[in-house]
This record gives structure tokens, C-alpha cells and sequence, in this order.
């Protein structure tokens, strides 16, 4: 779901490379900055979605 939610901005992107070409939504939206975010987001929802830790380690909390 939190990937979904985040590659919805796609939508937006696209629609303004339909209307104005690629070059001038690169200048105006940052569309290099988008895909870094993206791309960290994407990277976080499946590092999330792995469970790295250990399913017995405490967290920050001390909590299991």
C-alpha cells in the first residue's frame, strides 16, 4: 500500500511530460530529485517489508 501511495505521483509526472515534454518538466518538477525520492522510498518500504532485524530483537523501545 505504501508503495502504491508513492508511485501515484507517477500519474502527475507523466501528465505533465504529455503537456509540456520531458525537458521542461525536468527544470520545473526536478524530475532527477523525484526519482532519488522515489527510488529511497522504495528502498525503505522493501527493507521494511524484509524484517532485516531479527524477529527477537528489541527495538528502540526495549519492546519485542
Amino acid at each position: 500500500m505504501y508503495v502504491g501511495l508513492g508511485l501515484s505521483a507517477l500519474v502527475f509526472a507523466v501528465h505533465g511530460i504529455m503537456l509540456h515534454g520531458l525537458e521542461l518538466q525536468i527544470k520545473r518538477m526536478r524530475l532527477d530529485r523525484m526519482g532519488l525520492m522515489a527510488a529511497l522510498n522504495l528502498i525503505g518500504a522493501s527493507v521494511y517489508a524484509a524484517r532485516v532485524y531479527a524477529p527477537t530483537t528489541k527495538n528502540v523501545c526495549g519492546r519485542y
